[in-house]
């Protein structure tokens, strides 16, 4: 099964602090929303996450022009304040908090913040470190 963590994107805003607002909706018919025995229909919140790491990358593309692949290294911080259930469509917002290159032709490290909501309802935010190559 190949996973798709965004499925339109809303707005881009490219600049000094470049935005980049994303949806990606859970649909009762993927794999993973059988999945937890103990909390049925709740999304792993570690899609979430991949939710925002693959906004985070879109965002870098955007921003520096580059066909990019990029991979998560590491989440800085993260807030899980609510359960996203499957039918739910999340919102992602994401800013480009930093790059630093590795080398002259390559992005290098990006940094990023992202915050998904279901509705007005924040759902969860972090800060993550991205691999760009």
């Amino acid at each position: 099964m190949r996973f798709r963590f965004i499925d339109r994107v809303v707005s881009l805003e490219k600049g000094a602090t470049s935005k980049l607002v994303v949806t990606k909706s859970f649909p009762l018919s993927d794999e993973f929303t059988v999945g937890h025995p103990q909390r049925p229909g709740e999304i792993p919140t570690c899609l979430i996450l991949e939710a925002l790491a693959t906004s985070g990358v879109r965002l870098v593309y955007a921003h520096t022009d580059e066909q990019v692949v990029g991979v998560l290294m590491k989440v800085e911080e993260a807030r899980i304040l609510s359960s996203v259930r499957a039918g739910e469509e999340i919102v992602v917002h994401t800013e480009l908090i930093g790059l630093q290159p590795s080398a002259k032709d390559s992005v290098g490290l990006a940094r990023t913040h992202g915050q998904a909501f279901v509705g007005e309802r924040l759902v969860t935010e972090g800060r993550l470190v991205l691999l760009c190559f």
